[in-house]
């Protein structure tokens, strides 16, 4: 549903006019969204479902890994605006929900999704949920790199990093803290990001 541009439950029935889709996925037909939102309503209820779920998923990860067994991992928020009557409503005045989403680079693939409601702050729990992700990995799999946005720049979450040796790249917010400390650092400690060919990029980091 999502890779044919849909947006609510009720778009399934755009797959019934979608003929080499049905065909490439191997589907006879697709259930009406009422029995497909009963389905989930009772999946989402029960703990058993869900792990049966996380289970399935490690098997669809290692597939897509072949390998690999260090992978990084990309941590982001996602916006699902919805005028359901239960919704919570945001600073700006709409209704919708937030789930943070953790997938895999390269394959594009989810390890771990956890719902969030609207108006839940965008940095809450984000190590607890970083740690769903690595439990939620194949056995043998394992975190060597990760990507955030600022909401993740935290002194926990930061500290973790460190303590499991994985690098990291969060955006950070420029404060005045921040700017004394990279004022700090020396024009030499900086080195060029390596291109794909080898040669110098103009983006830099610190060595």
């Amino acid at each position: 549903m999502k890779h044919d541009g849909a947006k609510c439950l009720e778009d399934v029935r755009h797959l019934h006019h979608e003929p080499g889709l049905m065909k490439l996925l191997d589907f006879e037909n697709v259930p009406e969204t009422k029995t497909l939102g009963n389905w989930l309503r009772r999946i989402g209820d029960s703990r058993q479902s869900m792990q049966t779920l996380v289970e399935i998923n490690k098997w669809i990860l290692l597939a897509g890994l072949h390998h690999c067994r260090r992978v990084t991992l990309n941590i982001d928020s996602t916006v699902i605006e919805c005028r359901k009557r239960e919704t919570e409503f945001n600073c700006k005045g709409s209704r919708g929900y937030t789930p943070i989403v953790g997938h895999l680079a390269g394959i594009e693939q989810v390890a771990e999704v956890e719902f969030r409601e609207w108006n839940a702050p965008p940095n809450k729990e984000n190590l607890e949920f970083i740690k769903k992700c690595e439990a939620a990995l194949p056995a043998g799999v394992s975190t060597r790199r990760l990507r955030a946005d600022t909401d993740t720049c935290q002194a926990g979450v930061l500290n973790y990093f460190e303590a499991n040796d994985i690098r990291y790249v969060i955006r950070a917010k420029m404060d005045a803290s921040l700017k004394e400390s990279m004022s700090a650092i020396k024009p030499s400690d900086w080195v060029p990001l390596n291109k794909r060919d080898g040669t110098d990029s103009e983006t830099e980091y610190l060595n």
